[in-house]
């Protein structure tokens, strides 16, 4: 597939940020990170340094019987990825792979926030 000049510098820039998440992971990466943005020339924005929220919450994904993950405070969007590959790999989610950000979904019976990882395939 030939890809221009422009696609080529956006698939290597999303590379980069990938490859700055797998050098962090033990063992099997299969995560595909997707939850930058993108500047206004619409390249991907190396985010994994940035907070990807503020405040304690346990990462939960509930697309796997509600798979309960680490309790985290203030992570940054690093962390959440380590953390989401890990519960991937824990529930056999081969599919929903593609990170694309993370919500607040609801308050447990201790007053913890759950924050869903949203993936997508």
């Amino acid at each position: 597939m030939n890809r221009t000049p422009e696609e080529e510098r956006y698939w290597q820039a999303v590379e980069k940020i990938r490859a700055r998440i797998a050098e962090r992971i033990t063992g099997e990466c299969v995560i595909l990170y997707d939850a930058f943005g993108l500047d206004e020339s619409g390249m991907p924005i190396d985010n994994l340094d940035m907070i990807a929220y503020r405040g304690t919450a346990r990462l939960v994904d509930d697309c796997n019987d509600y798979f309960d993950g680490p309790v985290l405070t203030t992570p940054t969007w690093l962390e959440i990825a380590i953390h989401a590959n890990a519960i991937m790999i824990a529930t056999g989610d081969r599919h929903h792979v593609w990170l694309d950000g993370v919500y607040e979904n609801e308050i447990d019976d201790g007053g913890l926030m759950d924050l869903s990882i949203d993936t997508s395939s």
